[in-house]
């Protein structure tokens, strides 16, 4: 590029002649004219969102066969703070380098761009989601190369395409169905929360369990999230202790409640959350859906409690016996039931007096001052049994026992179940017949008095006796050398026979008067 001129010099015999310019000629050198073209189809792309999508830059003419192209890609999307941003640039040594949009980290995975020919380029937009819709740019600069070996570019040219995310269909459908169900009290149930198959593999779900009460209170209780972790939201503690969840399969979850009480009597029900993973590895709500009712039905148990009913007669003469009263259980209402054990009696004038209680937690009270003669005793879980020892006739009437069975409640607190009488024990105590010997034997100072204390005089006495008649033995030598000296007054032998002489001379005046005689002629 410049201006060129040439000069013309005539010389002889090296002597110049003449010389001549010729007019300027300038020369302007530009740029080829760029025959560049982009294919402008499609012009506009739609997806859906979670989706991936390819835009394709497609160069169809060039200037020469050897340009080479620098090929840079934009966006413009409908987020104000999005627009005209570079996302990709291949230059014409086919140098990947990044945009504006790709120094965040949640975008350095958004976007891939690859050469797939010489003269085609494509950008991948991957995991799409709502925000990527908007204007996308292929902008496309051809290089020449000139005789120096030197690059030089052409005018750029683009092409625009517009890409426009649609949100996912809604297949998420949850089980309407209303349904009753009827649990015994102290049992578990369980109620199903179900939703369509139809939802996409890569779907993420979260499920909150209602309750509502009779008071038309709707409540939540439970809360499976998406990560699987669990969040109580209502309800007591207690409830909260017998709550269980678990999904035995694909689309279904189970909330299930152990030992019912009545008042878990209510309606529950069930919503299902979808959420779905965006461009930035957050996860993005989808859709939402409820569940029809379960209506929960808890009563208590059967009433089967029976206690035997049969009527029997004791007969008993006072204070001569025992009689024994049998309470027994032939059926129960449910295992984990516990009694109370009342007995009564019906006097005469026909009054029912309780006698005795066995309470639930094992203990037992006396009533009305029968303690000292009453034994209670449960030889097997379902017999009761109940001694009157040393029956008299004031315990004579009719007995029965009344058995209430108790259940303790998953909240702590005790109810009956059922109340049942036994049959009638008719007990007579007749009056002891009294003799002289009997009433002797029934007191005991009385006793002491006829028979311990004279069989104590006459032991004394006997050894009175005793030892008076071993003194008199011991002295009978010294009666035998008094014999000399005069007339002893102890006869000889035997010393009492000296008492027994006495009272024979009492007896025969003229006899004593021989015996008299006969000693003095000794």
């Amino acid at each position: 590029m410049g201006k060129y001129q040439c000069a013309a010099e005539a010389w002889i015999n090296e002597v110049q002649l003449a010389s001549v310019s010729s007019n300027e000629l300038e020369v302007i050198v530009s740029k080829p004219v760029s025959k560049l073209s982009i294919s402008n189809e499609p012009l506009a792309i739609k997806s859906k969102v979670n989706a991936n999508v390819e835009i394709e830059c497609k160069i169809t003419a060039s200037t020469y066969e050897d340009s080479q192209f620098k090929v840079t890609w934009y966006a413009s999307k409908y987020d104000a703070k999005l627009r005209n941003k570079t996302i990709l640039i291949t230059d014409r040594n086919n140098i990947l380098m990044p945009g504006e949009l790709m120094n965040s980290h949640e975008m350095k995975n958004k976007y891939q761009s690859k050469r797939c020919s010489k003269r085609s380029y494509k950008l991948s937009i991957l995991q799409t989601d709502l925000t990527d819709s908007g204007k996308y740019y292929c902008a496309v600069e051809e290089w020449l190369q000139d005789a120096n070996n030197i690059w030089y570019s052409l005018d750029k040219k683009s092409v625009e395409i517009e890409v426009n995310i649609l949100s996912i269909e809604n297949k998420l459908q949850v089980s309407k169905t209303n349904t009753t169900m009827t649990v015994h009290e102290n049992k578990e149930f369980e109620v199903n929360c179900t939703f369509s198959n139809e939802v996409r593999s890569t779907s993420q779900f979260s499920v909150i369990w209602y309750y509502q009460n009779s008071s038309y209170t709707k409540k939540p209780l439970l809360k499976l999230k998406h990560n699987s972790m669990f969040e109580f939201l209502g309800g007591d503690k207690d409830l909260m202790k017998r709550m269980q969840f678990y999904s035995p399969s694909v689309g279904t979850y189970s909330l299930v409640i152990q030992k019912a009480d009545v008042g878990d009597s209510g309606i529950y029900s069930c919503q299902v959350d979808e959420w779905i993973m965006n461009s930035k590895n957050e996860l993005h709500f989808q859709s939402s859906d409820v569940s029809g009712f379960t209506n929960v039905e808890i009563h208590h148990p059967e009433k089967k409690l029976h206690v035997q009913k049969q009527d029997i007669s004791i007969s008993l003469v006072e204070k001569q016996g025992s009689f024994k009263l049998n309470c027994s259980i032939d059926s129960i209402s449910i295992r984990e039931s516990t009694f109370e054990v009342t007995w009564w009696k019906r006097t005469e004038q026909g009054e029912n007096q309780a006698i005795f209680i066995s309470q639930r937690n094992s203990t037992f009270r006396f009533l009305n001052g029968t303690k000292s003669s009453l034994l209670f005793e449960r030889p097997t879980a379902e017999l009761y049994t109940l001694t009157v020892q040393r029956a008299v006739v004031t315990d004579s009437g009719r007995y029965y026992c009344r058995v209430k069975e108790l259940l303790l409640s998953p909240r702590n607190q005790w109810h009956e179940i059922a109340t049942d009488t036994s049959g009638t024990s008719t007990v007579d105590i007749k009056q002891e017949e009294h003799s002289i010997f009997s009433t002797v034997c029934a007191s005991q100072s009385l006793f002491s008095f006829v028979f311990i204390y004279p069989f104590i005089v006459i032991v004394l006495l006997i050894m009175v006796i005793l030892y008076l008649y071993y003194k008199l033995w011991k002295t009978g030598g010294n009666h035998k050398s008094c014999k000399k000296n005069g007339p002893s007054l102890w006869p000889e032998g035997d010393p009492l026979k000296f008492f027994n002489e006495i009272d024979s001379q009492d007896e025969n005046p003229n006899g004593g008067d021989v015996e008299m005689n006969s000693g003095k002629r000794e």
